[in-house]
C-alpha cells in the first residue's frame, strides 16, 4: 500500500470504523474536511500527522491483545491455546499474517465439514488460540491442536 492516500485511509479505517473522518480530525486537532483531503490524496499529508498515526496503532497494538482476551472471557467460551513453543516445535512462522490467513482458511473448511460452528482460529503473534463455542474434554483440545499442526504443515508445504 505504497500510495499515502489509500494508507491514510486504511490507518483511519482500522482506528476508527468506515466512519474515521470526524473522530479521527478530533483527535488529531484537525478540521473534518482537512482529513478528507488527505483520505482523497488531494492535500499532502504532513510528516508529524504520519507519526501521531504511528503512536495512535502502537497505543492500539499494546492495549488491543489484553481487551481480546478479556472479550473472550466474557464470552464465556472456551479456548485452545498453541503458544509459541509448540508453534516454533512444528516450523510455524510466528507473527506471520499472510500464513495464517492461509491457515485460518484451511481451518474454516475443516470447521464446516467436521466441527461445531462459531469454532474460530485467532491470531496473536506469539500464539495462536482456537476459540470454541463450547467447552470441550482435555482429549477433544488436544484433537483440535493436532489438526491445526497438520493444517499448518500442510499450508507450509504449499
Amino acid at each position: 500500500m505504497a500510495d499515502p492516500a489509500q494508507t491514510f485511509t486504511a490507518v483511519g479505517r482500522a482506528l476508527y470504523g468506515d466512519d474515521f473522518v470526524a473522530p479521527l480530525a478530533s483527535r488529531l486537532g484537525v478540521e473534518r474536511n482537512t482529513v478528507g483531503k488527505w483520505a482523497g490524496g488531494k492535500s499532502r499529508v504532513p510528516p508529524g500527522v504520519w507519526l501521531e498515526l504511528a503512536a495512535l496503532i502502537q497505543d492500539r497494538e499494546r492495549n488491543l491483545p489484553a481487551l481480546r482476551g478479556h472479550a473472550l472471557s466474557f464470552a464465556e467460551m472456551d479456548q485452545v491455546v498453541i503458544n509459541r513453543m509448540e508453534l516454533n516445535l512444528n516450523r510455524v512462522p510466528l507473527g506471520d499474517l499472510e500464513f495464517f490467513k492461509k491457515l485460518d482458511h484451511a481451518f474454516n473448511q475443516w470447521v464446516a465439514e467436521n466441527f461445531d460452528k462459531g469454532t474460530r482460529l485467532i491470531f496473536e503473534p506469539e500464539r495462536y488460540i482456537i476459540a470454541l463455542p463450547r467447552p470441550l474434554d482435555g482429549g477433544t483440545k488436544q484433537a483440535l491442536k493436532d489438526k491445526i499442526l497438520q493444517l499448518a504443515r500442510t499450508v507450509r508445504q504449499g
